[in-house]
Parts: structure tokens; C-alpha cells; sequence
């Protein structure tokens, strides 16, 4: 019986392992072609980036368990950004649903340490690229962890 008691415990413990963080680059260079995903067997792979900057709504509005966001470098939200996908299950490396109408300022950005900020706070996204099947090189990243900038 303590043999299969300790062996659940090792088994539950194994389930809990923390996402691994993503490679620092510059903002510049996360869409340069170097940190796409590639094909390997039917499937896209890509390497973990850790890319700084703001998110952003953008303009269009699809929301489901994922929302895709801008990340922009600069706090102003000018020049290039980046798209990146997040969850918006309101917990932990994720958003809270967005209302039908909002503003900026509603935007609530949930750390892997638990803490809320929002769209004027720095933050680090840890992501991987998506694949495009179609061969078009897109600059759209899935969001693994967020962190506080």
C-alpha cells in the first residue's frame, strides 16, 4: 500500500512541471525569419522566444479560449508589432475576457506570478511561433508565459 501511495505521489508531482521560458531576442528580431517554425513530420516547430515590449487590443476582435494581441516595443503603440495569440481563461499566463465594447484600459493581463497589469505595464512574453501550412511567412506567436517586464 505505501508503494502505491508514493507512487501517485511521484506521478502527481511529475504533472506539475513549469513551462520552460523562451530564449531572450531583441523585439526586432522575433519576426525576422530566424525563430519560425519549421516542419518536422506534418507538424510546425518552432523555438521558445522571449520576446519584451506592451500588448494591445487590436483593432478586430475574435475572442474564444485565445485572443490575438499586438505587442508593440514601445509604449506609444507605434511602428511594427507583433501578434501574438493569448488565452483568456483569466488565470495565471493569460487575459480576462474582453466585454463586447471596451477600451484600452480594460485590457487585464495575468502574470505566471499571479500578478494583474495592464496595457501601459512592460511585460515578457515567452512564445513560440505558429506555422503557417500555407507557406506564407506570418509573424503570429502563441503565448506560453507571461511575465512582468
Amino acid at each position: 500500500m505505501k508503494k502505491i501511495v508514493c507512487l501517485l505521489i511521484m506521478l502527481s508531482l511529475s504533472q506539475c512541471k513549469e513551462e520552460p521560458k523562451g530564449k531572450p531576442v531583441a523585439f526586432a528580431e522575433a519576426c525576422g525569419g530566424k525563430y519560425y517554425a519549421k516542419e518536422v513530420k506534418g507538424l510546425y516547430e518552432g523555438e521558445r522566444i522571449a520576446i519584451p515590449g506592451y500588448l494591445s487590443v487590436s483593432g478586430m476582435l475574435l475572442q474564444n479560449d485565445t485572443i490575438n494581441l499586438d505587442l508593440y516595443e514601445t509604449p506609444d503603440r507605434k511602428g511594427k508589432s507583433i501578434t501574438v495569440s493569448v488565452r483568456t481563461h483569466g488565470g495565471k499566463n493569460a487575459i480576462d475576457k474582453l466585454a463586447k465594447t471596451y477600451q484600452e484600459g480594460d485590457l487585464k493581463i495575468h502574470t505566471a506570478t499571479g500578478e494583474t497589469l495592464g496595457s501601459k505595464d512592460k511585460v515578457i512574453i515567452h512564445a513560440e511561433h505558429i506555422g503557417s501550412p500555407l507557406g506564407e511567412p506570418s509573424c503570429l506567436f502563441k503565448v506560453f508565459i507571461i511575465e512582468k517586464g
